[in-house]
């Protein structure tokens, strides 16, 4: 082969490299990243290509649509909407200052933007299309309480004439026994630490046969902030509701309070489980 085959060949390779290995972009500094939209996940995270490879973004400060029925009508009305939204557009994720921006392999927490500005945290708030999720600290807590009762007022989404959130301590007493409801009756909710967050390891069954979906689980946290799961309210399979139980039961909380005293309290635990695409 001579020098001259050989020289084109090595920068063919190095094309094809470059092209497969995209370099980090100017924009993607500590403080924000950039990808284009592919799918949504749920009504407050979505994947996202990046330099080839899919992500997760989600949306700080939203916890998404809960609902026992996989079909449920809200759910499909909330992704249509997010999905409809983001069509063939790139979305810049923003970090919240000083937090944690990489909560699990290829997943990412913060604000979400398009380049208009438009943030999906709020507009999915402002909708009802999910609720304030107030177990991780973050700057925007009180901004987002007004959307979500802006949004209850005007009775949109969650609110708009169907049954409220589900919630499976509705009805329940203050306490059963010696143990506490988490947000009734005076009882903080438990505050997860995010060191102790464990990622549950993915089973092969369900990767090979692309089960996604969401576990919820009811669980204790202890007054020393260890977790015990006292049962599975949803799930799409075992073998998910296995694995986000050995990785959940790992997990470390700050417990939740009574009277400014730390108490064993039952708090509802969501483990989404969603397949990236791409090369790992």
């Amino acid at each position: 082969m001579t020098i001259e085959r050989r020289r084109t060949r090595w920068l063919a390779v190095l094309v094809f490299l470059l092209a497969v290995c995209l370099p980090v972009r100017p924009e993607e500094s500590v403080e924000r990243k950039r990808g284009t939209f592919v799918r949504v996940a749920t009504s407050s995270s979505i994947v996202v290509s990046r330099f080839n490879r899919e992500y997760f973004f989600e949306f700080l400060g939203v916890q998404p649509v809960m609902s026992l029925e996989p079909s449920d009508a809200l759910e499909r009305e909330a992704r249509g909407y997010i999905a409809t939204l983001l069509q063939d557009k790139e979305v810049i994720l923003k970090l919240e200052e000083g937090g944690e921006a990489r909560i699990a392999p290829r997943s990412y927490a913060g604000y979400v933007y398009l380049d208009d500005g438009t943030c999906l945290n709020e507009e999915v708030l402002k909708r009802g299309y999910g609720t304030v999720d107030a177990h991780v600290a973050f700057s925007r807590l009180d901004a987002y309480r007004s959307l979500q009762d802006e949004a209850r007022e005007q009775k949109r989404g969650l609110w708009k004439d169907r049954p409220a959130p589900f919630d499976p301590r509705e009805g329940l007493p203050c306490t059963d026994g010696a143990i506490a409801y988490s947000g009734l009756c005076g009882v903080s909710n438990p505050e997860l630490i995010l060191d102790s967050k464990v990622v549950p390891d993915y089973p092969g069954r369900a990767r090979r046969k692309k089960i996604e979906g969401r576990v919820i689980l009811m669980a204790v946290v202890s007054k020393d902030g260890s977790v015990r799961v006292a049962q599975t309210v949803k799930s799409p399979d075992d073998r998910l509701s296995q694995a986000a139980i050995a990785a959940v039961e790992q997990w470390r909380y700050r417990p939740a309070l009574k009277d400014g005293e730390p108490v064993d309290a039952y708090f509802t635990i969501v483990v989404d489980f969603m397949l990236a695409r791409g090369p790992w």
